[in-house]
C-alpha cells in the first residue's frame, strides 16, 4: 500500500506540475488526472493532518448527512471541520481548524507549493513558491500560497515525526537546526515538493549513504522524485540527483527504484549517441548490481517484490550486466523449448511470471537471432487467442523489436506501416527505443517515403519516435537536407512538412540539451566512473 500510495501522489504532482494543469474543482474537463490523482493525494494529506480516526469520523458524518442527495466540496469540508472541532484540532493560529481554509487553496488553485529549506546561520528558514512559474498562472485570490501541513523528521528523534504548519511566503522554524539533519515532508504526507540548499541537503545525503533505513521507504522515494522534478523545473543541477542515486546500492524497496526510473530513461536516451554512453552504462551496472543479486529474476512472490525484480532486471540487462544477459538467454531457451509448440498461449508453459517476461523476450531476442522466429510464431498464435487481454502479445512484440538484425527490423517496419500488427504505432515506438532502431527507421522512411506517408500509422507516429533522442549536428543536417530531396517533394503534403519540421525542432531541442545540460553530467560520470 505504501508503494501504491507513493505512486499515486507522485503522478498527481507530475500532472499538477505542468503549465497546462487545472484546479481540482473546475467546470471544464472535471474528470482529468488532476481530479483523480491530485484529489486522492489531497485526501490522503488531510487524513494525516487530522488523524485517520478523525478523518473517518468526518467522512461518516458526510455520508450520513448527504446520503441520497447532492453535495459538493464545501459540504465535505464542513463535516470534516465538525469532526475536527469535536476532537480539539487546532489550526496554524491555534484556533479551531476550519478544513475549508486549509484545503480550498489546494483544490481551487492550479499547481502546488515548493517548500524551500535554507539554513541561515544555524536556523532553518522556510520559503514557499508555486511549482509552476507565476508568470504562467492566472490570478488567484489565494495568490498561490498555501497553509502547508508539514511533518518533520530530525536526527535526534528519527522515529518520531513532528507536525506543524507553514504559512505565508517565508518564516523561521521554531525548531532551528536540530542534530545533524532535518527532513521536511517526511513520509511524503503532504502534496508538495521540497527544495533543500546545499547546507541542509548534505547531512541528509550523508545519512542515506551510511544507513538509508532511518528514512521510511516513501521518504527515500520522495528524495529521488523531488530531486528529479526540481531538475526538470530548473531548480537543481543534475549532479545533485546523480550523487543521490549512489545510495541505491543499498536500496531493495520498489518505490525508490520506480521514482528514479524516469531519470535513468532520460539519461539513457539523451546520452545514447554521445561518447559518455559507455560511462553511463558502467554507472548503471554499478548501481543495479547489488539489487539485482538479491532481487533479479525473482519468479513469483509479493506484488511489490515482483515489480522491483522486473525493474532491476530490466535496468541491469539494459546496462549490459553480463550475468543478467546470460540469465535472459537461459530463460528464453527454456521458453522456446517449452512453448514453441503450444496451441493455447504461453502462460502455462512459460518459465517466468508475467512481470519478467518482457525482459526475457527483449534481451533473449537481442542475443540470439533465432529467438525472433520463436517470438514471432508465438505472437501470431497469441493474436488469435487474446481478444481482450493483450499483455502477452504486447510483451512478445516488444521482445521482437529488440532484435539487433537490421533486416529483421526493416521487416517489422514494413509490417507496422502496413498495419499488420495489432497496434502498429506502439511497434514503431518500441523499434525507436532499440539502439539500432532509429537508423533502420531513417533508412526506411528515406527509401520508402510514400509508403510511410500513406501507411496505417500517422506520419508523426513514425517520424517523431525516430528522432526522439537524436542530438547531433549530423543528424540535424540530414533531417533538414531530406526536405529538399525528390522523395520528400513528391510524397509530402503540407501536413507531412509540418510533422518533419516538428521533428527538426525536436532535434534542435535535444542539441541544446547536449550543449547546456550534458557538460555537468559528463564531468560527474568522468569523475566517478571514468577509466
Amino acid at each position: 500500500m505504501n508503494t501504491r500510495r507513493f505512486e499515486i501522489t507522485d503522478i498527481g504532482l507530475l500532472v499538477d506540475g505542468r503549465p497546462t494543469t487545472q484546479p481540482v474543482v473546475t467546470n471544464q474537463n472535471p474528470f482529468s488526472g488532476v481530479t483523480y490523482y491530485k484529489g486522492s493525494s489531497l485526501l490522503d494529506m488531510l487524513s494525516y493532518t487530522l488523524g485517520a480516526n478523525v478523518f473517518q469520523q468526518g467522512l461518516k458524518l458526510y455520508v450520513q448527512k448527504f446520503a441520497y442527495s447532492n453535495a459538493n466540496h464545501d459540504d465535505l469540508w464542513a463535516c470534516l471541520t465538525q469532526a475536527a472541532a469535536a476532537n480539539g484540532i487546532l489550526d496554524w493560529n491555534s484556533t479551531p481548524l476550519n478544513v475549508g481554509n486549509l484545503m480550498n487553496p489546494y483544490i481551487l488553485q492550479k499547481t502546488f507549493p515548493v517548500l524551500k529549506v535554507v539554513n541561515e546561520n544555524g536556523v532553518i528558514r522556510y520559503y514557499q513558491e508555486p511549482f509552476v512559474a507565476r508568470s504562467l498562472l492566472s490570478p488567484s485570490i489565494y495568490n498561490y500560497t498555501w497553509n502547508m501541513p508539514i511533518f518533520t523528521q530530525m536526527s535526534n528523534q528519527p522515529t518520531q515525526y513532528v507536525f506543524d504548519y507553514f504559512t505565508g511566503i517565508s518564516s523561521k522554524s521554531t525548531r532551528g537546526v536540530v542534530g545533524t539533519w532535518t527532513v521536511q515532508n517526511a513520509g511524503f504526507r503532504s502534496f508538495m515538493r521540497v527544495w533543500y540548499d546545499d547546507s541542509t541537503w548534505a547531512p541528509i545525503l550523508n545519512q542515506l549513504n551510511s544507513d538509508p533505513s532511518v528514512f521510511e521507504v516513501k521518504t527515500r522515494a520522495m528524495f529521488l522524485s523531488d530531486t528529479y522534478a526540481l531538475i526538470g523545473r530548473g531548480s537543481l543541477p543534475w549532479p545533485r540527483l546523480l550523487d543521490l542515486t549512489l545510495y541505491l546500492t543499498k536500496e531493495t524497496d520498489q518505490a525508490p527504484w520506480n521514482a528514479v526510473r524516469g531519470a535513468f530513461d532520460s539519461l539513457i536516451g539523451n546520452l545514447k549517441y554521445q561518447p559518455e554512453y559507455s560511462m553511463l552504462l558502467t554507472y548503471l551496472r554499478n548501481l543495479t548490481k547489488p539489487a539485482y543479486i538479491q532481487k533479479g529474476w525473482v519468479n513469483g512472490g509479493l506484488w511489490d517484490i515482483n515489480i522491483l525484480s522486473a525493474q532491476v532486471t530490466s535496468l541491469a540487462c539494459q546496462a549490459g550486466y553480463t550475468t543478467c544477459l546470460s540469465a535472459a538467454n537461459h530463460y528464453f531457451s527454456l521458453f522456446a523449448a517449452q512453448c514453441s509448440n503450444s496451441v493455447s498461449g504461453t502462460n502455462d508453459c512459460n518459465p517466468l511470471k508475467p512481470d519478467l517476461r518482457r525482459s526475457m523476450y527483449c534481451f533473449g531476442v537481442a542475443q540470439n537471432k533465432s529467438y525472433w522466429d520463436v517470438a514471432n510464431n508465438l505472437y501470431n498464435k497469441a493474436t488469435k487467442l487474446e481478444f481482450y487481454f493483450t499483455e502477452e502479445t504486447d510483451n512478445l512484440l516488444y521482445g521482437m523489436s529488440c532484435s539487433t538484425d537490421q533486416l529483421t527490423l526493416t521487416s517489422m517496419l514494413r509490417y507496422a506501416v502496413g498495419g499488420k500488427y495489432q497496434n502498429p504505432a506502439t511497434v514503431l515506438r518500441y523499434i525507436a527505443a532499440n539502439d539500432l532502431g532509429p537508423n533502420a527507421m531513417w533508412a526506411y522512411v528515406t527509401t520508402s517515403t510514400a509508403e510511410v506517408v500513406n501507411g496505417v500509422p500517422n506520419f508523426d507516429q513514425f517520424v517523431l519516435p525516430m528522432v526522439s533522442h537524436w542530438n547531433s549536428q549530423a543528424q540535424l543536417a540530414r533531417m533538414q537536407g531530406f526536405l529538399s530531396t525528390p522523395q520528400a517533394t513528391a510524397a509530402f503534403s503540407a501536413n507531412e512538412v509540418a510533422v518533419w519540421n516538428r521533428a527538426i525542432a525536436q532535434v534542435q531541442t535535444n542539441i541544446a540539451w547536449v550543449s547546456n545540460t550534458k557538460p555537468a553530467i559528463a564531468q560527474w560520470l568522468q569523475t566517478n566512473f571514468g577509466s
